[in-house]
C-alpha cells in the first residue's frame, strides 16, 4: 500500500521520485490529472466549478514560468478544468518533466489556495486529495 502524502508538495516529490525510477509519463499524467479531479470534486461544492477552474488556470499560469510547455494550457477564461488536455500535454513530456511540471502545478495550487483562505482551511479542504492521490492502479510503483 502506498504511503499517504501529507500535502501536495509531498505528492510532487514522490511523483518526481517515481518518474526518476521509470514511471511512464502517461502514468505520471494519470496521477496528476487524478489529483486535479479530486481537487475539483472537493472544492466545487464550496466555491463553485468556475472558481476552481480559475484557480487551476492561475496555478498553471504561474507554474508555466518554470515549465514553459504548460503555457499551452492557459489560454482563455475557463468554465471548467480541461483535464483531458492537461493529461495529453503531460503524457507528451518526458516522465521527469511531466512529474516536475505537474507536481509544481499542484503545489502552486495549494500555495495559492492557502494564500486566499489560510493554511488550516486549505488543509481541511484538500485532506481527501492527499489521502487518495497515490492510491489505485495509476499510482503503483513500477517494477525495476
Amino acid at each position: 500500500m502506498p504511503e499517504q502524502v501529507q500535502d501536495l508538495g509531498q505528492l510532487a516529490a514522490r511523483l518526481s521520485r517515481l518518474a526518476g525510477e521509470g514511471m511512464p509519463s502517461t502514468q505520471v499524467a494519470e496521477v496528476v490529472v487524478g489529483a486535479w479531479a479530486q481537487i475539483d470534486a472537493a472544492l466545487t461544492p464550496v466555491v463553485g466549478r468556475r472558481a476552481v477552474a480559475m484557480l487551476h488556470r492561475r496555478s498553471l499560469f504561474l507554474t508555466a514560468a518554470a515549465h514553459r510547455w504548460l503555457s499551452e494550457t492557459t489560454e482563455g477564461l475557463p468554465e471548467t478544468m480541461d483535464l483531458d488536455g492537461l493529461g495529453v500535454l503531460l503524457g507528451q513530456q518526458t516522465s521527469v518533466d511531466a512529474a516536475a511540471g505537474g507536481g509544481a502545478s499542484l503545489q502552486t495550487f495549494q500555495d495559492l489556495l492557502a494564500s486566499l483562505v489560510g493554511s488550516p482551511l486549505t488543509e481541511r479542504l484538500l485532506r481527501s486529495v492527499w489521502a487518495n492521490s497515490l492510491s489505485g492502479p495509476a499510482a503503483k510503483d513500477t517494477p525495476p
